[in-house]
């Protein structure tokens, strides 16, 4: 598999093919997935703060945490998804914990990739059929700007 990063291009393994930056549809979070040894985690890059605008998102906290020690953690730069698993056989990311800092809880996380190239990362609790979904497309995330395209 060949995966375009901006201008340059690399050959990935199938387990790879979610390394990179993305943002989701609704165009209100940019996250990257990264690799530490085999497993995958997810780190926000950028997310829109045009809901408080006295708030802006370098100074938002991850206030709503039921560990009182977390609460000054900022949400920029935050890792939200950790411990998935390839597993080639269903062509998935498995067993992962993905957290949200809106309700401060982790919920289980499964991620796939569409044919379309639509990354669709599912939170759920005890049951996969009982979950909900984010997608995500994949972009190039300009670091110092955080700005994309």
């Amino acid at each position: 598999m060949q995966v375009s990063h901006g201008t340059r291009s690399t050959v990935c393994s199938a387990e790879d093919q979610i390394l990179g930056d993305w943002l989701s549809l609704e165009k209100n979070v940019v996250v990257n997935i990264s690799k530490e040894g085999r497993a995958f985690k997810a780190t926000v890059m950028w997310f829109t703060d045009k809901d408080i605008i006295s708030r802006p998102m370098e100074s938002r906290c991850d206030s709503h945490n039921p560990n009182p020690q977390l609460r000054k953690r900022k949400l920029l730069g935050m890792e939200i998804l950790s411990g998935l698993n390839y597993n080639p056989s269903s062509g998935r990311w498995e067993d992962g914990l993905i957290y949200d800092p809106l309700s401060g809880r982790d919920w289980s996380s499964v991620v796939s990739l569409e044919r379309d190239g639509i990354l669709k990362v599912k939170g759920y609790w005890h049951f996969e059929f009982l979950s909900k979904s984010v997608s995500f497309k994949r972009i190039v995330f300009n670091r110092q700007k955080k700005d994309f395209r």
